[in-house]
């Protein structure tokens, strides 16, 4: 499994679409190396400055399957937190000042074997 970041956007409130808040929005790439058909991926998309320190963790649930050797886009919305402070770094800052990690936390596969594994893929 191979997760890829390709983009990050800032979504700046509009009450006019009822977004009342600043939001960000994620596009992943997800590759499935392996020769079985995915049906979920749960893990954490982990956010780092450039020296490696993590900032803040974002859960991430792709339910949409995977069949075996290929791959499919991922988008969400993480509605953060405009208090705390690695939320706003992660937010507004540049994409080239941080580092995007993918831990998988546990991976169905469509014949309902699961295989659990940690910090496998990098981006």
């Amino acid at each position: 499994m191979d997760v890829e970041l390709v983009e990050k956007r800032l979504r700046l409130a509009n009450y006019d679409q009822e977004r009342f808040s600043d939001e960000v929005e994620f596009t992943f790439m997800f590759t499935n190396t392996s020769s079985r058909k995915i049906r979920a991926v749960t893990g954490n998309a982990v956010v780092s400055d450039i020296f490696g320190r993590e900032i803040v963790a974002i859960s991430i649930l792709q339910t949409e399957g995977l069949l075996a050797n290929a791959q499919a886009v991922w988008e969400g919305v993480w509605d953060f937190n405009q208090f705390m402070d690695g939320h706003t770094q992660v937010a507004y800052g540049a994409i080239e000042d941080m580092i995007f990690t993918f831990d998988v936390k546990s991976i169905v596969f469509a014949d309902g074997v699961g295989s659990v594994t940690k910090n496998l893929v990098k981006s």
